[in-house]
């Protein structure tokens, strides 16, 4: 999917298309779908360069805080496996291991 193809979407349903900044520059987006109660991230990016480092965990956790009354879901691929990954964010809820 194409940046303005995102957009497009995200300017048409309830999308959220958030920043990822490093002392102010950006490196990288995650698109957000969401409801009352849950958000789907359908695209997390952190540029080349930056992976590793913790940014992608950061972002994360900024949603949690974001959105506290949301379970968060997330597929992610590992070892040609694809997993979904919830991250429940409301009060007394379990929390992301990184958080």
């Amino acid at each position: 999917m194409s940046f303005e193809e995102i957009f497009s979407f995200a300017a048409d349903t309830e999308t959220d298309v958030l920043g990822i900044y490093a002392a102010g520059n950006p490196i990288g987006f995650t698109v957000l779908l969401k409801n009352d109660v849950c958000g789907y991230i359908y695209f997390l990016a952190i540029e080349g360069g930056d992976r590793a480092k913790g940014y992608g965990s950061a972002a994360l956790r900024k949603m949690m805080v974001k959105y506290p009354n949301r379970q968060l879901k997330m597929y992610y691929v590992k070892g040609g496996l694809r997993l979904l990954c919830s991250v429940y964010t409301g009060a007394g809820a379990l929390r992301h291991p990184s958080a």
